[in-house]
């Protein structure tokens, strides 16, 4: 149950910065695209000064996340086992959207 939940909190951050960046993107009032990545650097407080880091970042929690889910599947509760499985096709579309923004 440990792993579930440690997997769960992962996932947090790679979902917040996707939900984040189309948030910023479908943003009317940055037409630039420099201004939409200061934007979207200032979400994570401006800790980072390149977005691949934010990316690589997600890339890891994400794999992360599904190794956590993925390795206490069969001691979940059936409920529990539908919801780690949503997320960790959830984390495998991010994993291949960032990979994706890398090219």
């Amino acid at each position: 149950m440990r792993k579930t939940i440690i997997g769960i909190i992962v996932a947090v951050l790679p979902l917040y910065s996707f939900i984040s960046w189309i948030n910023i993107f479908s943003n009317d009032k940055l037409n630039s695209q420099e201004a939409r990545v200061t934007e979207y650097r200032k979400m994570f407080f401006s800790l980072f000064n390149n977005v691949n880091i934010i990316t690589f970042l997600n890339i890891i929690l994400s794999i992360t996340s599904i190794y956590l889910l993925g390795s206490n599947f069969s001691k979940m509760k059936r409920s529990l086992k539908v919801f780690s499985s949503l997320l960790i096709i959830v984390m495998f579309i991010l994993i291949l959207f960032n990979i994706w923004s890398l090219l």
